[in-house]
């Protein structure tokens, strides 16, 4: 009798430790998934591993570390000087010159097709003409692009899909003209297994709740824009600090601009990493009467000295150059063993 309730008794207590460390672990999972972890949604949109095995592991280590002295260069519409914008060649250029983010822009055709080009419009970068919306991906096909002078190529728009494959494990991405289709967008990163490569910007509204879960749940980088001052800026801006712990904001600077120079300070105390712009200007319209790049030593220079450490510019290979002369820049251009093939004509 003894015997059979010390026998009950240690059944009873082996059978409540196994319940016990079962339901720990549960719960431990659940506050995994919801716990505002620093990089992770809901900040688990960026995974960070101790070691990097290999370049976006090390680009997501870089960018989650804002304090860092290795600025990121972001390549504005891939490396548009040496090939047509948006092309497959401009990008297979940013990712072979070590280029850290890629910015591209979308579009949707007719059969709602995602495809990379900037304008709404074939007239600026194609030799056809029209809203894009009216064509078909099988209409593109006879359509070629045209390089910086205007003269015609042999490169034809490419579908987001072919972007995405060719930048895979290569490079991050920052997609734009996409915030209004993202549910559409995001299938296609599923399909590519490109999802911890995007970065999504947003503008002055950033602290609209519906785009930052949108992109949390898809483990997208979300970067909210601060494009002018504003009465509430300072409000919103430390509430969506406080909340949400992000790793970038971007912030549009005009020259001698020092209205945003205090909240850019406050950003870096927050270690968030500061993304300015380089460019000719935020809503380039036509690249093919500018004569010389806007980008230079001294701009370069000005944009550092307000703090940027994440720089958007059309000369990616000058601008790398360039940092790395300052020693703002540390080489971890991980050598491509696959061959980049790029394609004359979009996947059907």
């Amino acid at each position: 009798m003894v015997l059979e309730i010390l026998f009950n008794q240690h059944l009873t207590s082996t059978l409540y430790a196994k319940f016990s460390m079962r339901y720990l672990f549960v719960l431990l999972s659940i506050l995994t998934q919801l716990l505002p972890l620093r990089g992770n949604c809901y900040y688990k949109n960026i995974e960070v591993n101790q070691q990097a095995n290999n370049r976006i592991d090390s680009l997501l280590q870089i960018l989650n570390t804002p304090t860092d002295s290795y600025i990121m260069v972001v390549a504005h519409r891939g490396d548009w000087t040496n090939a047509p914008e948006n092309s497959l060649q401009a990008i297979k250029n940013a990712i072979e010159i070590g280029v850290d983010i890629l910015e591209i822009d979308v579009r949707f055709t007719k059969d709602k097709v995602p495809v990379v080009i900037h304008d709404k419009t074939l007239n600026r970068t194609t030799t056809g003409s029209g809203k894009i919306s009216r064509f078909t991906l099988n209409d593109l096909k006879g359509i070629f692009l045209t390089d910086k002078h205007g003269k015609p190529t042999s490169h034809k728009i490419p579908t987001l899909d072919e972007a995405l494959l060719l930048s895979k494990g290569k490079i991050l991405i920052n997609l734009d003209k996409c915030t209004m289709h993202l549910d559409k967008i995001v299938k296609h990163l599923y399909k590519t297994n490109t999802l911890n490569q995007i970065i999504i910007k947003k503008r002055d509204d950033f602290y609209k709740i519906n785009l930052q879960k949108k992109c949390f749940k898809n483990r997208l980088i979300y970067i909210p824009q601060i494009i002018e001052k504003n009465k509430k800026l300072e409000h919103h801006t430390n509430k969506f600090i406080k909340k949400y712990k992000p790793l970038v904001f971007d912030i549009n600077l005009t020259e001698n601009d020092s209205l945003l120079l205090p909240l850019i300070n406050k950003l870096k105390q927050n270690f968030c990493r500061i993304w300015v712009s380089t460019t000719a200007n935020e809503n380039v319209r036509n690249y093919n009467n500018r004569e010389k790049s806007p980008n230079s030593e001294t701009k370069w220079g000005w944009a550092i000295d307000f703090g940027a450490n994440i720089i958007v510019t059309d000369e990616p290979k000058l601008l790398i150059e360039y940092l790395k002369e300052k020693k703002l820049r540390k080489n971890i251009h991980l050598k491509i063993q696959d061959e980049i093939i790029v394609k004359s004509s979009p996947a059907k």
